[in-house]
């Protein structure tokens, strides 16, 4: 599974100083924002968190009348629950999300809660379904354009996305297509680790061609940026890509090599 990846020191410094925020502040308008702001940051590293932190979302947006941000704390809910592996908890807010952004023809929350729901379904080996929430996603950027370089992003990875979930079908032609998409907006974004996503991919798609000198490239790229950015993170895991592809062609030698390096660099961000 290809999910957003960032570094852990980069997401607990924004959550730290977001909680920092949080006892600074008294109205419920401040508050909210900032306990949305702090459920999305907690969803990967600790999802019951970020469970805490949405459920407040909707205490308090149910206090101010919000329904814009009910709906976006009933989706941080749903995410938290989808990173827990409560999927059937998981589906219902994202469908009562998604009941309530319609009736306020919220396209961006729509969106968040389509595109999630695509992450979750490959969960549960369902490809055809995640592709339909996916494609659900996609269309409210063909009823409003993204104008934000947050909004690209996500557009981006939407479309990467979609390519993984086309290879994981055997649907080679439709990955690349959308991989060569995605990667075109991760560099007009000039997003390092999104562009170096992206080519890791693409070097899986390669491998699952048969073409195993350009799917070694493609990690191999990928690998480099992330060395450029001191992304210690992305970098582990492009070790262990390039040490699993290696392993596949029974060059032990040079597997073990650069999955030792994964391992190392995974103890040292506390990976492991």
């Amino acid at each position: 599974m290809f999910l957003f990846q960032v570094t852990y020191a980069q997401s607990n410094a924004t959550a730290n100083s977001l909680e920092i925020a949080l006892n600074q502040v008294g109205s419920d308008e401040e508050r909210l924002k900032i306990t949305l702001q702090l459920s999305e940051e907690f969803y990967k590293t600790n999802p019951s968190l970020a469970l805490k932190y949405a459920r407040e979302s909707e205490r308090l947006a149910k206090n101010i009348h919000s329904n814009s941000s009910l709906n976006n704390a009933y989706v941080n809910q749903a995410t938290a629950y989808l990173h827990m592996g409560n999927y059937p908890q998981a589906l219902q807010l994202y469908f009562k999300a998604i009941d309530g952004a319609g009736k306020l023809d919220d396209s961006y929350t729509l969106f968040l809660a389509y595109e999630k729901l695509g992450i979750l379904y490959p969960y549960q080996k369902n490809n055809k379904k995640a592709l339909e929430y996916y494609f659900a996603a996609l269309n409210q950027f063909s009823r409003k354009k993204p104008n934000s370089k947050k909004q690209i992003e996500r557009k981006a990875y939407l479309l990467k996305n979609i390519g993984v979930a086309y290879n994981e079908t055997k649907r080679y032609t439709e990955s690349a297509n959308y991989f060569n998409q995605a990667l075109s907006l991760s560099k007009q974004l000039n997003d390092h680790e999104l562009i170096a996503n992206i080519l890791n991919n693409q070097g899986t798609l390669y491998r699952d061609l048969g073409n195993n000198q350009l799917a070694l490239k493609q990690y191999k790229e990928a690998m480099e940026i992330r060395r450029e950015n001191n992304n210690k993170w992305g970098l582990s895991s492009s070790y262990l890509n390039i040490g699993q592809f290696y392993f596949d062609q029974k060059d032990y030698a040079i597997a073990e090599t650069y999955l030792k390096e994964a391992i190392e660099l995974g103890k040292q961000i506390e990976y492991w």
